[in-house]
């Protein structure tokens, strides 16, 4: 197990951003960071692993000025507050096989956004999301003279089809123009995926 305390202060920062038509907002500032990490594995028994981290973060504009005029104290855009992570894995031997089945769980804690109607970062936040994972790994030996091994990879993401938002901004309305203006749009996660993979070792 471990836990660090970390704080960063990035100083002359440039922070350029690119609305929908094309125009760009040139801001400047200082940004403070600072939070706490915590890591946690064990291995309960010889065949299961299991391991969990935790991130607490904070940031914020020490100071971020665009044409002079002073926004200082407002939160950085898309630092989520919490990170946690919980998972566990397994290794056996079966029929001269080794199989490792593996699942997690993801948790993404709420995060400010960026408001492009003001041209600023705003202090309204998107919501948390949490998403199940599962996969299993598998060796295969193979005896033959030009081919010795197959490796087999399945993995599920978001295996509860959970529907969120992976990201959101307010609209300057020039995405979609009319009275657009000043709407929250958001930009869904990936819903349920599935990944097949084949190696062989030769």
């Amino acid at each position: 197990a471990s836990v660090n305390w970390y704080y960063m202060h990035f100083a002359n920062q440039y922070i350029p951003v690119t609305l929908a038509d094309g125009t760009v907002i040139n801001a400047s500032g200082t940004s403070d960071y600072q939070g706490v990490n915590l890591f946690v594995t064990d291995r309960p028994l010889y065949w299961l692993h299991v391991y969990s981290n935790l991130s607490f973060e904070k940031a914020d504009y020490a100071s971020y000025s665009i044409s002079g005029k002073d926004y200082s104290g407002l939160p950085v855009s898309y630092v989520p507050s919490t990170l946690f992570n919980i998972g566990a894995y397994a290794k056996w031997y079966y029929s001269g096989m080794l199989f490792e089945p593996r699942v997690w769980v993801k948790y993404v804690g709420p995060q400010s956004i960026f408001d492009k109607e003001n041209k600023l970062p705003s202090e309204q936040k998107m919501s948390a999301y949490t998403t199940l994972n599962l996969g299993l790994k598998a060796v295969v030996p193979v005896h033959l003279d030009f081919l010795h091994q197959l490796r087999v990879g399945l993995t599920l993401k978001n295996v509860t089809g959970n529907q969120y938002n992976g990201y959101e901004y307010i609209t300057s309305g020039k995405t979609f123009g009319g009275d657009s203006k000043g709407a929250l749009l958001g930009f869904p996660g990936a819903p349920r995926e599935v990944y097949a993979s084949l190696s062989a070792k030769f």
